[in-house]
Order: structure tokens, then C-alpha cells, then sequence
């Protein structure tokens, strides 16, 4: 029970290889060794499963977008806990690869997402890049539990960022 190659990308604003099991590994540890505790706890992923393959939420390089122009890609939110967990999911760029504590600029907010436990939900959203974004490059963030609302085991893997980078140019809003 490990996470096997291709390492899935987890959150937070480290390099570290995330190596925690993933949530049908930590379901079944739960069946075998049940201690009755709850467990809370989300995190955001750069990465989904489909058909039985680990594949990246968004296309990996760089677009050019003009503001205005809208983005799509799918996020990634996992519950390896014990109890449903309903939170916000918020979704920015920054000019920093590292920005996974800063503001940044938001695209939007999912409000009020739940995941069940020991799942995980990889739902796709179309945004628009907003009129007042600078012209530069950016980075593509997701995060987890936007405002730190929901207590949890772990609070520092609920921000990531994607694959994707944005070229926002000097086009589209005036």
C-alpha cells in the first residue's frame, strides 16, 4: 500500500513527492485496522484518475490567453477522511511558481463542493481570464478548502498548482 510510479502530484508549497496512500488504499486500511476515529482531511491534486491511468488536470506548457479569453481545464479534490466534507474550491493564477500561500489573481470559486470520504472528484470548469489581469506569465493554482474553513488532519497539502502555465497578452478587454 504506496503510491506506485507515476507518483500522483499532491498539494502544498514544497517539492516533496506527495506519498501519503491514496483514498481507496487508506479505505481499505480502514476496513482491515477500523479505530472508530474520525478523520478530516482534503487536498488538491495537479493530477486524475482516468480509466486506470494517472493523468495531469490540465495541459502541460504554456498557453497565450488574452484577458477575457476564457480557460478550461479539471480539477482535482480528494477525501482521504472518514466524513463528507463540503468546502470551497477556489481557483487563481500567480506570476510565481511558488504562490501557493498568495492571492494571485482569481478566476472563480467553486462554492459549497462536497467530496464523500475516501473519494476523490475531478470535475471540469471554464473560466475567464478577468479584464484587470496584468499582461505576463502565470501559473494555474487550485485550492482546496479556499479560506481555511473546514478543520482538517492536514492543512498544507490544499493548495497546487496545475501543469499549465498562461501567457496572459496585452489583447482582448480594453
Amino acid at each position: 500500500m504506496r503510491a506506485s510510479t507515476p507518483l500522483p502530484h499532491g498539494g502544498g508549497g514544497t517539492a516533496k513527492v506527495h506519498t501519503r496512500p491514496m483514498p481507496d488504499d487508506v479505505a481499505g486500511g480502514r476496513f482491515l485496522y477500523p479505530s472508530g476515529n474520525s478523520q478530516v482531511n482534503l487536498f488538491a491534486s495537479a493530477q486524475r484518475l482516468s480509466g486506470g491511468s494517472i493523468v495531469d488536470t490540465a495541459a502541460f506548457g504554456t498557453v497565450n490567453k488574452c484577458r477575457g479569453d476564457s480557460l478550461s481545464f479539471q480539477w482535482t479534490t480528494a477525501n482521504p477522511g472518514t466524513v463528507p466534507v463540503t468546502s470551497d474550491q477556489r481557483f487563481y493564477i500567480a506570476k510565481s511558481p511558488t504562490a501557493h500561500n498568495q492571492v494571485g489573481v482569481t478566476l472563480g470559486t467553486w462554492f459549497g463542493a462536497t467530496v464523500n470520504p475516501d473519494h476523490a472528484v475531478s470535475p471540469a470548469v471554464n473560466l475567464n481570464i478577468p479584464c484587470g489581469t496584468s499582461t505576463g506569465l502565470y501559473w494555474l493554482y487550485h485550492a482546496a478548502d479556499a479560506g481555511n474553513k473546514v478543520t482538517e488532519n492536514i492543512e498544507g497539502d490544499n493548495v497546487v498548482h496545475n501543469p499549465m502555465t498562461i501567457q496572459v497578452l496585452n489583447c482582448g478587454c480594453q
